[in-house]
């Protein structure tokens, strides 16, 4: 996939409708942010077939934000997923169809180390041959609103005499 296949991806997942959602704001890097939602939906679509579905799914809780990547793909096997986040580590390459799908096996090692380096984690759900749902958690920026209140009253000044 290009970087401007890529990019595309990246730029519909802000051409949302609003469903009444309440804002979410997660202060961090804009570029690592950009990074791990890439990682996990570049993930989702190449180990998904044609005719797949992948879901993007955004929650927000009293602190955190889930932002979710559910795909229809391959799935990975449970015996693997206590792996899938280690350095380097690729699932069985004749299971997989690794000519189709190139790659060294760093992406999500580097999505978990984004979502912990922002106070967050990465967590995967996942059947073999039923699809995968890699889940972001990561905490909200606590932003305080600026007063814009003006007071009733101009304090009162005294002169001295």
């Amino acid at each position: 996939m290009s970087l401007q296949d890529k990019d595309r991806i990246f730029t519909n997942l802000y051409g949302y409708q609003d469903f009444g959602l309440k804002a979410a704001q997660v202060r961090g890097d804009l570029s690592r942010m950009r990074q791990l939602f890439l990682n996990l939906v570049t993930n989702a679509i190449k180990y998904t077939s044609r005719g797949g579905r992948v879901t993007l799914s955004l929650v927000r809780t009293s602190d955190e934000v889930w932002f979710s990547v559910r795909d229809t793909g391959i799935g990975i096997a449970a015996a693997d997923l206590p792996y899938v986040f280690d350095r380097f580590w690729r699932a069985d390459r004749s299971r997989s169809r690794a000519a189709e799908r190139s790659g060294y096996g760093l992406g999500l090692a580097i999505s978990q180390w984004i979502a912990h380096a922002h106070g967050g984690s990465l967590n995967v759900q996942s059947r073999l041959g039923r699809g995968s749902t890699f889940t972001a958690q990561l905490p909200l920026a606590h932003v305080t609103p600026v007063a814009t209140a003006i007071p009733s009253e101009a304090p009162a000044t005294h002169e001295a005499a």
